[in-house]
């Protein structure tokens, strides 16, 4: 199955005037990016998908976030592992700055998110 490439900021990425297919490994880093960007319940074709972003913003803890975000990960389709999360809070502009470490397939990914910006 083809998944076609976003760009930073989820547009469709082209390129020649077509749609940028992602190719494996970096689909891995896409497809974990977009389950961590999303509100849970939000996507109309699988509403299990992505976080419970809206009570953690309400107590945005460094516990909360951690915990939204393995509960978020059981349902990628592939095993991984998650071999650290580093949650830096910036309690004055409401942002946290989240880090994870990654092995899936044997390889290893580290994944940056802004989360409340």
């Amino acid at each position: 199955m083809k998944t076609l490439e976003m760009t930073d900021d989820w547009d469709l990425k082209m390129e020649d005037n077509s749609f940028s297919i992602i190719k494996y490994p970096d689909k891995i880093g896409q497809d974990i990016k977009m389950i961590l960007y999303t509100i849970k319940g939000s996507n109309k074709f699988d509403r299990d998908m992505g976080v419970e972003w809206i009570p953690i913003i309400r107590y945005p803890t460094e516990g909360n976030i951690k915990r939204g975000i393995l509960e978020a990960l059981q349902f990628y389709d592939r095993p991984l592992l998650v071999d650290k999360i580093d949650v830096q809070m910036d309690d004055t502009e409401r942002i946290a700055y989240v880090t994870l470490e990654i092995i899936v397939d044997d390889e290893n990914y580290e994944i940056e998110l802004t989360i409340g910006d």
